[in-house]
């Protein structure tokens, strides 16, 4: 009767160490938002600036503009065109030409700040969209965009806590031909009368953090999907397995991501030795019942 309480009593402590650990709940709503724009090589936002005329690469160290089709170093843009960049709008093509009539290109970042909420454990929210206005009225080594810098700051709050995170996005673009006869990835893109502009993506927004015994992670997506494939991102990066999107010529693309945030639980360290405890006694008990039996 004696072994059978001890082993009652070492259940029962496993039983209430296992519940008080258990017993907190993660953060279920959260107050977000997310931030985003062009950055200099400081980090701040993009200070308002336009270039024309001849050379190799041009733009504010961090926003880079190469001529079109440039087959050295020493080729030239067209001097009929230029390129202009802002903390939400980087636009290049002709001189003198509109985005909306399509002689000039643009990428933008719209809906930042983004805010709302978002539900642990359930489903994406928004974050800021970009679009890309694909404008094929362009001039033969026309200046383009090669790549760019998006800074990104996402700010999570909740009653009593408050979590920012600061990311930087590198953004390699490719512009390819406005026709399929000498399109680069010819096969591979939709629609084939065409050949879309390429997008590839470099770097990701939220580390884990933890909180009040909770590890939270975030997931990110995109709709539209990322949607590279191999031919694509050998094109763009040299390799398979990049992380993108393509766009259309003549169409204007707006992709909006998104992000998800999950929690696991992490079990607390005084905790996790009480229990230990607790179960080595339970295996005492165990043999020294076994002992008397014998």
């Amino acid at each position: 009767m004696r072994h059978f309480k001890l082993a009652q009593l070492g259940l029962a402590a496993a039983a209430l160490v296992a519940a008080s650990a258990a017993s907190a709940a993660p953060i279920t709503t959260w107050n977000y938002t997310v931030a985003s724009w062009f950055g200099n090589g400081a980090g701040a936002p993009a200070t308002s600036s336009t270039g024309t005329g001849t050379g190799q690469s041009a733009g504010d160290g961090t926003t880079t503009f190469v001529p079109s089709r440039s087959s050295g170093p020493t080729a030239a843009a067209n001097p009929d065109s230029s390129w202009s960049i802002s903390a939400n709008q980087l636009d290049w093509g002709r001189v003198g030409g509109t985005v909306a009539n399509g002689q000039r290109s643009a990428l933008t970042i719209t809906q930042t700040p983004k805010v709302g909420t978002v539900t642990t454990g359930l489903g994406f929210a928004n974050a800021n969209t970009y679009t890309h206005f694909n404008g094929s009225n362009l001039t033969n080594d026309s200046w383009t965009l090669k790549s760019t810098t998006i800074n990104a700051e996402l700010t999570l709050t909740a009653p009593g806590v408050a979590k920012e995170f600061k990311a930087a996005y590198k953004v390699s673009f490719v512009e390819t031909p406005n026709n399929a006869t000498t399109c680069p990835t010819a096969g591979t893109d939709s629609p084939t009368q065409l050949c879309s502009d390429i997008f590839v993506i470099f770097g990701s927004l939220g580390e884990p953090f933890t909180y009040d015994g909770y590890s939270y992670s975030f997931n990110f997506s995109a709709t539209p999907a990322f949607n590279l494939n191999d031919a694509q991102c050998l094109l763009a990066t040299g390799a398979t397995g990049c992380l993108g999107f393509s766009t259309y010529e003549r169409t204007n693309t707006p992709v909006t991501f998104q992000f998800a945030l999950n929690a696991t639980e992490i079990p607390e360290p005084a905790s996790i030795a009480l229990l230990g405890a607790g179960l080595l006694g339970l295996a005492g008990i165990r043999r020294r019942q076994q002992k008397n039996k014998a």
